[in-house]
């Protein structure tokens, strides 16, 4: 599949309704948090710093961790029927797109 293909799908499933006690946004939070604690500083500088082409590159790792630590194929399906590789390249998408490099510290 193409790269535009890809990420005009990643956007398409970003439009997700807040029923779930899931949302895109909180895990985005909780993945961001969690990859600061833990990622070395050159895993980080790799993440932020690569272009929109290169972010499917997380799906299998980084991707497969969220799918895994949510729930996503059992009790923590996806809102609205989305699949739960997609959601978890939303995720990704987020936190990336949502970060400045390097990162702001918190006070």
């Amino acid at each position: 599949m193409m790269m535009a293909g890809l990420l005009k799908k990643m956007r398409k499933s970003l439009k997700m309704t807040t029923e779930s006690k899931m949302t895109l946004d909180t895990i985005a939070k909780e993945v961001y948090d969690e990859i600061m604690d833990t990622w070395t500083g050159d895993e980080l500088r790799k993440f932020f710093s690569c272009g929109p082409r290169d972010i499917v590159m997380y799906h299998n790792t980084l991707g497969r961790h969220i799918r895994n630590k949510y729930d996503m194929w059992g009790k923590n399906k996806p809102p609205n029927g989305v699949h739960p590789d997609d959601y978890s390249m939303d995720v990704i998408e987020l936190v990336w797109r949502n970060t400045t490099w390097p990162p702001i510290k918190k006070a």
